[in-house]
């Protein structure tokens, strides 16, 4: 392949835009953006600053020889049966990538049959807003997977994008994308519960959050410095079952699915403080209980110290 090989774009959404603003300002030539509204895509094209706006995807696959398919996950399978049944008879020596965190890149599979490389890259990177995400895209990981040539390629690219490598296997990637809802999505989630608690005592949320942002920060600091297990802090990590059941009985006042997400969470908490070595097993098995674990016996409880 060439250093630099000419890009088309099927999808003109926020991942589509900002990835695609990279790679012209990386050096490669950006061609077809195409999507179903023509708006779209050429709203998509001013906010690059390069290509030429679309409704085909047949006519983006017939520009260069590297494609993304940045749509929403439901859409892909379509894409790839358009361009299997309407487009050319081979791929030979082109490449296919979608951009989803979830789907691998076995639904090209009908692609590959043709001779196309196929893969999957997914910027690991917060998107609400295309002209933040691109200044703040140098450095951030990038999820890749796919086969031989289609990695070569991805590697290089990221490697253009100034970004860091997380290698993903084929057959794992949906637990790659667990992990990230788990870190982003339901960080975000656990903040509006945090929030919404102190609208109940007559904070505004503006002023919770700038109250609550420095211990976020330095939580986050500390899992950098120490990992989880040792930034474990409050009730559970100290072993503290009388403000746990404070907690419990507050708790009656507010909905039942705070209540739900506290005890979900706090008996992961007690994991991580036995693996710290900060409570006992004892201790553990206690807050277990408070937290209503089903416990049939000592002996039916595994924790981390006794694994």
């Amino acid at each position: 392949m060439a250093e630099l090989e000419k890009i088309s774009f099927i999808g003109c959404g926020k991942v589509a835009r900002t990835l695609a603003a990279a790679l012209k300002n990386a050096g490669y030539e950006i061609g077809i953006i195409a999507c179903r509204n023509m708006k779209h895509a050429e709203e998509a094209v001013q906010f690059i600053r390069s290509g030429e706006a679309s409704t085909d995807p047949i006519e983006a696959v017939s520009f260069g020889t590297v494609h993304f398919i940045a749509t929403n996950d439901d859409a892909i399978p379509e894409i790839v049966k358009v361009i299997d049944e309407e487009g050319p008879s081979s791929l030979q020596g082109h490449f296919f990538y979608h951009t989803s965190g979830s789907l691998s890149s076995t639904v090209f599979e009908p692609l590959q049959k043709k001779g196309a490389a196929i893969g999957s890259i997914h910027p690991l990177q917060v998107f609400a807003d295309p002209e933040k995400a691109l200044e703040t895209l140098p450095g951030i990981y990038y999820a890749i997977e796919g086969d031989d040539r289609a990695m070569t390629w991805a590697v290089h690219m990221v490697d253009k994008l100034q970004g860091k490598l997380l290698l993903i296997p084929t057959g794992r990637k949906v637990l790659y994308h667990i992990a990230g809802v788990f870190a982003a999505n339901y960080l975000v989630v656990l903040n509006h519960l945090a929030l919404s608690i102190m609208e109940e005592i007559g904070e505004t949320p503006e002023d919770s959050y700038q109250a609550f942002l420095p211990l976020m920060v330095s939580a986050l600091q500390n899992i950098e410095q120490f990992g989880t297990a040792a930034s474990l802090t409050g009730p559970i990590a100290r072993g503290d079952e009388k403000t746990i059941r404070a907690h419990l009985n507050a708790l009656e006042q507010l909905p039942p699915e705070i209540s739900r997400v506290y005890r979900v969470l706090g008996q992961e908490a007690v994991n991580l403080a036995v693996r710290s070595g900060g409570i006992s097993p004892e201790q553990a098995r206690r807050l277990y209980a408070l937290l209503r674990l089903e416990i049939k016996g000592d002996d039916s409880v595994v924790l981390p110290t006794e694994q």
